[in-house]
């Protein structure tokens, strides 16, 4: 059972958007990122477990602990199960060929 609660920021209207950051950092990188999406988003950041102000996870924290805990805290907050939780937890995959993302900002 995953019982690390994450810190999580949120903001904007529209279709989901998940900012997960890199190790070493905070969801507060990606504040001017935010600011940029929000008028066509719902935009959630985390801060990872173990960062910010997260709480740690209770064991070793693999990419699959993390993913885990990010699934898991987004479910205990019913965002997992309301529409724009599913939608967060839908990653859209690159196919080969297909046009980049556009670039923000």
């Amino acid at each position: 059972m995953i019982t690390t609660r994450l810190h999580w920021s949120r903001d904007g209207a529209g279709e989901p958007l998940v900012l997960l950051h890199g190790v070493g950092s905070t969801l507060d990188d990606f504040a001017t990122l935010r600011e940029s999406l929000r008028a066509e988003y719902d935009v959630l950041a985390a801060d990872l477990p173990g960062h910010g102000r997260s709480s740690a996870l209770a064991g070793t924290p693999t990419v699959a602990a993390i993913t885990d805990a990010v699934e898991a805290d987004l479910d205990a907050r019913a965002w997992g199960r309301a529409p724009a939780g599913q939608l967060a937890r839908r990653p859209r995959r690159a196919r080969a060929g297909a046009a980049p993302p556009r670039a923000v900002g």
